[in-house]
């Protein structure tokens, strides 16, 4: 098996438009019901999971997309993964997925802080990078007001340039 990994410059924790970010980041790989789970795992079997997260940290963040799978299926899987992308980046997002999206990265967060430490990590890792004020209502507000257009705009943003690809064999 080899493990695969992606890796696109990601925007800072406090800038304006990360949480945007976030949002493109779920429609692609946030859960089972996103654009690479749907064609990577669902249709193709070329995995079991292949999911994409923000990684935001003192001075560097990026977007990575992550999986394992055969290494015979290792270059069809990243070739898939790009055409994935570049369709995320000349077309716009159905409302109706849009909107399941939304669902799925609202109910994360609140199921995340439904503890007292799930809320007081969530809060302290926000006020430790400068944020002030209500903070989850902060976050509710900016997964809500995502747009088709901005999902769209913020893909070609993000996935224009080159990524690193990494790969590590025989795990």
């Amino acid at each position: 098996e080899v493990q695969y990994q992606l890796l696109y410059p990601a925007l800072p924790f406090e800038h304006p438009e990360s949480s945007l970010q976030a949002v493109t980041s779920f429609v692609l790989g946030g859960n089972a019901s996103a654009f690479l789970f749907e064609r990577i795992r669902e249709e193709l079997g070329l995995c079991y999971g292949i999911y994409t997260r923000v990684n935001r940290f003192e001075g560097f963040n990026y977007v990575e997309i992550s999986t394992g799978c055969s290494e015979k299926d290792l270059d069809y899987l990243h070739s898939e993964v790009l055409k994935i992308i570049e369709k995320m980046k000349t077309e716009k997002i159905d409302e109706e997925r849009l909107e399941m999206v939304k669902a799925s990265m609202l109910s994360s967060l609140y199921m995340s802080i439904e503890s007292s430490s799930g809320l007081n990590s969530f809060l302290a890792m926000g006020y430790m990078k400068g944020e002030r004020g209500d903070i989850l209502a902060k976050r509710v507000q900016e997964i809500k007001a995502a747009t088709a257009d901005q999902i769209r705009e913020m893909a070609v943003r993000t996935f224009s340039v080159e990524p690193l690809r990494a790969e590590l064999r025989g795990v």
